[in-house]
């Protein structure tokens, strides 16, 4: 296929001029360092007595300027979303690291322009895939392109929270969740290959001094609350080894039998996340002062 660029419209929430911050000055990259990032996933319950996977992502990408983290979810009703969701996640995180990398004076991450050159150099190597395969692109899209993105952008001046879609985010305490949308039809970046491009919604722009902990997540977290809060996550030790995430989102999930014997009764339990749940947890290196 040959996409005709469309610039995206602008993005949701634009961040105040007064926000942004000169990269070109590289002496605190070191804090960077002071920061970790894990992710970790579980298939839905439903999902899985459905015979089906998986159908998020998760991507983390340090570059030399940047930590870039995002999760992707899959369009639900699309037969092979599983493979757009891991795809978009690695194209998205490694055409922010490249753009924020460029040149001595680089872009801004609260710039408006980050964000459309970041979505039409997405789409490019999109359709630089679809175009690679035979039949329909309009079909290859909605099969297997359509997915949702909440992600952050890390810099030592800035962290940016930014999405495509819908999404759960955690911020020290604040919690925001993106949509539904109407019809159950979240803005997906593909939609620019053939018509124009969602815009990108800036959730926070935040000094990261002031920050001790951010969650990003796929709609499945929507169900993480109440007994089961999202800010569980928020605890040092999901920061402390790079798979505890998933053992406890998959801990959450298993399956149950709960049997009375008097009343020769058995009752199973599927798990207490109906959705594919996939998130993020950024936060200080346990050990590592702000």
């Amino acid at each position: 296929m040959t996409r005709t660029p469309k610039p995206p419209r602008a993005a949701a929430n634009p961040p105040c001029p007064h926000a942004m911050s000169d990269l070109s000055d590289l002496s605190d990259l070191s804090d960077l360092a002071s920061w970790q990032a894990y992710g970790g996933s579980v298939v839905g319950a439903d999902h899985r007595r459905s015979g089906r996977c998986n159908q998020d992502a998760w991507h983390l990408q340090r570059s030399e300027r940047a930590v870039i983290g995002v999760v992707a979810d899959g369009c639900g009703s699309a037969p092979h979303s599983e493979v757009g969701a891991w795809l978009g996640a690695r194209i998205w995180t490694h055409t922010l690291a490249q753009l924020l990398d460029e040149g001595p004076h680089p872009i801004q991450p609260t710039d408006p322009e980050l964000w459309s050159r970041a979505c039409a150099r997405s789409l490019d190597r999109l359709a630089a895939l679809v175009n690679t395969l035979p039949g329909s692109s309009a079909a290859i899209v909605h099969e297997a392109l359509l997915f949702t993105l909440v992600g952050f952008v890390l810099t030592p001046t800035q962290l940016v929270v930014h999405a495509i879609g819908d999404g759960v985010v955690w911020l020290d305490g604040q919690r925001t969740e993106l949509g539904p949308f109407a019809d159950n039809r979240p803005p997906y970046l593909a939609y620019g290959l053939h018509g124009p491009t969602p815009p990108v919604t800036i959730i926070h722009a935040v000094a990261p001094a002031s920050v001790e902990c951010l969650i990003v997540a796929t709609d499945g977290a929507t169900q993480l609350r109440g007994d089961i809060p999202l800010a569980q996550f928020a605890a040092p030790r999901y920061l402390a080894h790079p798979h505890a995430i998933t053992r406890q989102l998959a801990q959450l999930n298993r399956e149950r039998l709960e049997i009375d014997w008097s009343a020769e009764y058995v009752e199973r339990s599927h798990g207490q996340l109906a959705d594919d749940t996939t998130l993020l947890v950024l936060g200080r290196a346990p050990g590592r002062p702000a």
